[in-house]
């Protein structure tokens, strides 16, 4: 009976373990691959219609809770970040921005005519034109590997997908880091949003930064992502 029982609890922990070891595998898989899965599938419609705008969203995309899709745009995010070495930055940052300025909607266009934003985080025509002229920009989404490096192309192509929008807005961000000779965090998100002084931008940059901070100390959760609105 002994033997039995011994015999039955080696095989459970032999089970438990190559479990575990299977879980880690796929986790480390999952991480290594992000960037080159194209996971949701490619984005080719903008609206300024929010409606529109879900309607043109792919269907698994759509399906995802807020907190699923939080945490997808974070895992992005953390990856092209610690690959740029931008350390300054938090992936709750972008995660919060996303959130804020298109409700997670790749498809989203501003509603504004005199504005180009679009994407994700609402990146402008005028923006990717400007981090065209940085040497330093050298985005590594697959859809922008042998691309040509010109205005019009880039916009083209920023509609593809969800991680060459984030990218653009990391880089985005970046931009703002460089321009401000400043690595501060609220000095970055107030020049995200316009020129950094007015009030509209202080209010933007301690929304976002309420986001993030709730996220990273709480968990992913809407409660949380409702401070970026």
């Amino acid at each position: 009976m002994v033997i039995y029982l011994l015999s039955t609890i080696i095989t459970f922990a032999a089970i438990v373990y190559a479990e575990v070891v299977n879980n880690n595998e796929a986790d480390r898989t999952t991480s290594s691959n992000i960037l080159t899965n194209i996971y949701p599938p490619a984005v080719n419609n903008f609206s300024r219609g929010r409606e529109q705008a879900i309607s043109y969203a792919n269907p698994t995309w759509n399906r995802m809770s807020l907190s699923q899709r939080a945490q997808y745009i974070h895992d992005v995010s953390q990856e092209l970040i610690s690959q740029k070495s931008y350390n300054y930055l938090s992936p709750w940052i972008v995660t919060c921005i996303s959130y804020h300025e298109s409700e997670f909607l790749p498809q989203r266009r501003t509603t504004s005519r005199s504005s180009t934003a679009s994407g994700l985080m609402q990146v402008t025509n005028t923006t990717i034109s400007g981090l065209l002229q940085q040497s330093w920009f050298q985005p590594t989404s697959p859809e922008f590997q042998g691309v040509a490096r010109r205005a019009d192309t880039y916009r083209m192509q920023s509609s593809l997908s969800m991680i060459a929008q984030i990218e653009l807005g990391i880089s985005t961000l970046h931009l703002k880091r460089v321009e401000a000779q400043s690595t501060n965090i609220d000095t970055i998100l107030r020049r995200y949003r316009g020129s950094g002084s007015g009030a509209t931008d202080r209010s933007y940059s301690t929304k976002i930064q309420n986001c993030a901070s709730c996220m990273q100390n709480s968990g992913v959760s809407e409660r949380c992502l409702r401070q970026a609105r």
